[in-house]
């Protein structure tokens, strides 16, 4: 498993943020909510539960549309896990590696950072929406992998979207890197032995 040089990157934008707000004097309290960095209630977590319901049923429409083999190439995420066995110990140890190299600094970014302050600024419809389409960015160079893959850029939108939907109801980015953490391991799935 490499790891992924752009996850500590992803934690600056609300650092600084936070550490301005700070110097302004502005309560640490209000910053942390604005950042997502709050607990959230049992009911949100259930809120998580239903989204994960949702994506893996998007998620299995959209890996029937793949063809066979495409989602082990090497350029995929999923592919540092071939040959791991589907032991208790390695879907651990895969939940811990996808939350700390992908799932947390991306929900702190473009959940947490990003997307408060979108929906800050042009309300929760369009600042969402505008938050997953920056999400998806990124995710497009999958395309450069094969364009056949293009059922996951579908897949990435709506996951970025819903996520946003619970960075918003929650005011935490914790139940978005819940679901993103288990959607990323279920995604390994598939190439473990």
């Amino acid at each position: 498993m490499n790891f992924n040089l752009l996850a500590p990157v992803l934690f600056v934008p609300s650092l600084v943020y936070l550490v301005i707000q700070l110097v302004r004097k502005r309560p640490g309290r209000d910053t942390v909510r604005e950042l997502g960095w709050t607990l959230p209630t049992w009911r949100n977590l259930g809120e998580a539960a239903l989204v994960l319901l949702i994506l893996a049923g998007v998620a299995t429409v959209a890996f029937r549309l793949i063809p066979p083999g495409a989602l082990q190439g090497e350029g995929m995420n999923t592919a540092a896990y071939t040959g791991w066995s589907r032991s208790p110990g390695s879907l651990a140890l895969i939940f811990l590696l996808e939350l700390l190299n992908r799932a947390l600094p991306e929900e702190v970014f473009f959940r947490g950072w990003l997307g408060g302050w979108l929906v800050r600024r042009v309300g929760f419809w369009v600042g969402n929406t505008l938050q997953a389409l920056a999400f998806l960015l990124p995710h497009l160079m999958l395309l450069t992998l094969t364009l056949a893959l293009w059922p996951i850029i579908v897949l990435q939108f709506v996951a970025g979207w819903l996520q946003g939907w619970l960075r918003w109801r929650s005011d935490s980015v914790i139940p978005s890197t819940l679901v993103h953490t288990i959607t990323n391991v279920l995604g390994a799935l598939p190439v473990l032995g």
